[in-house]
């Protein structure tokens, strides 16, 4: 069962090992759910099937990739992505430094400390947890 999620996801299917029994049922089940969960700017990924340890179908699926990273770069979409991964990544890094600024050992060891204090659990776990925010902030 394929989910939606990897649909959207995905540029392009490989089926490998289509040799084997099951691999057409395979092929046409994900071109069926193809049908049904389209990508965001209605391009259908391509399904491709290959048998690597043969050869067989390598050289379609590198024609394809090819085909796909072209259209992208002439779309500006390759370029796009690079600088969203780039955005993220700088993100990330200053996130990251952020936390490991904040966390000190003694602030890790003091949370620690009231959260093993913590007995009921009738409270909203937000509820407590803004508690424990305040409580540093004082």
């Amino acid at each position: 069962l394929m989910k939606a999620g990897l649909i959207e996801v995905a540029d392009l299917f490989v089926v490998n090992k289509s040799d084997r029994d099951g691999s057409d049922r395979l092929v046409q089940s994900i071109n069926n759910v193809l049908q049904i969960f389209k990508n965001k700017d209605k391009h259908e990924p391509p399904v491709f099937k290959t048998s690597a340890d043969r050869g067989e179908g390598i050289e379609d699926l590198y024609k394809g990739i090819n085909n796909l990273l072209n259209a992208r770069d002439r779309k500006g979409i390759l370029k796009q992505k690079r600088i969203e991964r780039y955005k993220d990544r700088v993100l990330n890094l200053v996130q990251n430094s952020l936390i490991n600024d904040f966390w000190t050992n003694s602030k890790l060891d003091k949370l620690e400390s009231v959260i093993n204090e913590l007995q009921t659990s009738e409270t909203a776990p937000y509820e407590t947890a803004r508690s424990i925010l305040k409580s540093n902030h004082e």
